[in-house]
């Protein structure tokens, strides 16, 4: 019961925006707009899925052993959106997302750190099983 209960609170906040879209609603404002970030926008491939533990959706850079994960809490802001709705609807518990990866930081690169970035777009899209 508990899987459930996680599972709804780590949704909720990337499916309450889709359902809140209306025709005529002001859409937000695309990740490489948002005041916080902290570097230049960069194109990385990776593999995105869903994780447990916060951030929930993730970024592992492929070929590396580093780990991008997507602000959910931190760096949200109103009227700013941190991933597009039309990346979100291609995710799955079941399946990863492999493609080109448009990210913005909101902190600077660590080691041995997760670095928290925003998605502005993904290209070269393939879903594959996990």
């Amino acid at each position: 019961m508990r899987c459930w209960l996680a599972l709804f609170l780590l949704m909720g906040p990337l499916c309450a925006a889709s359902a809140d879209e209306q025709p005529g609603t002001p859409a937000e404002k695309p990740c490489n707009q948002h005041p916080q970030l902290a570097g230049a926008c960069y194109v990385v491939r990776g593999r995105m899925g869903f994780y447990n533990g916060t951030p929930s959706v993730r970024i592992w850079r492929v070929g590396t052993k580093r780990i991008l994960g997507v602000s959910e809490g931190r760096y949200r802001m109103e009227g700013y959106a941190n991933i597009p709705q039309a990346v979100v609807r291609q995710l799955s518990w079941d399946h990863w997302l492999f493609g080109d990866f448009t990210v913005c930081p909101f902190q600077p690169e660590r080691p041995e750190a997760m670095r928290l970035v925003c998605v502005q777009g993904v290209t070269n899209t393939s879903v594959r099983p996990r």
